[in-house]
């Protein structure tokens, strides 16, 4: 038996300690019950999208502005790490060593062009011993999981740390590439 909740809504505003109680709760239930998606579209995560209401969003064009978005973070990433994370509708892979296609293409130029982790093979989208070794230290410089793992901590750390291009474009990028796929 499969569960999927696809329309979970939390109407309240999430700058309040009632309504981000209540989108804790709704994603514990779904998780208590074995949900395997669960998704929120009326709570803005990271930035703009069609909803544009302030009171649902934790970020707004990537910037926090509820009180709650460092324990909302907290519960997101206690919960099991899932092969495959969908965000905006692409389906992304934990990557490692042996991964190839988009996703890794992506993951080179991010390391390159914002960390500056030198690659002078180009960006061929496969994940070896050099991709492996700017991610270890790239997790290790962020106080991150050192397992040369790119799963949704990394993925999340490299667009919300990235300053010189910026994460709209990172994030972006990503939508691109993986439609692509």
């Amino acid at each position: 038996l499969r569960i999927a909740v696809t329309e979970g809504n939390n109407f309240y505003n999430v700058s309040t300690e009632k309504g981000h109680n209540l989108l804790k709760y709704q994603i514990n239930k779904a998780d208590e019950i074995g949900c395997e998606q669960f998704c929120f579209p009326y709570v803005n995560w990271m930035h703009n999208a069609e909803e544009d209401d302030s009171n649902m969003s934790y970020c707004w064009n990537w910037n926090p502005v509820s009180p709650y978005w460092q324990d909302m973070l907290s519960l997101i990433k206690s919960k099991d790490t899932q092969i495959i994370l969908e965000l905006d509708g692409m389906k992304l892979v934990n990557l490692k060593i042996g991964s190839k296609g988009n996703q890794v293409k992506w993951l080179q130029e991010i390391l390159e062009l914002e960390y500056g982790f030198e690659n002078t093979g180009g960006y061929d989208g496969k994940f070896g011993a050099l991709t492996d070794m700017q991610v270890r230290q790239y997790q290790a410089h962020k106080g991150l999981t050192i397992d040369g793992i790119v799963g949704k901590d990394t993925t999340f750390d490299l667009i919300w740390e990235a300053k010189e291009y910026g994460k709209d474009y990172w994030y972006k990028k990503l939508e691109i590439y993986m439609a692509f796929e």
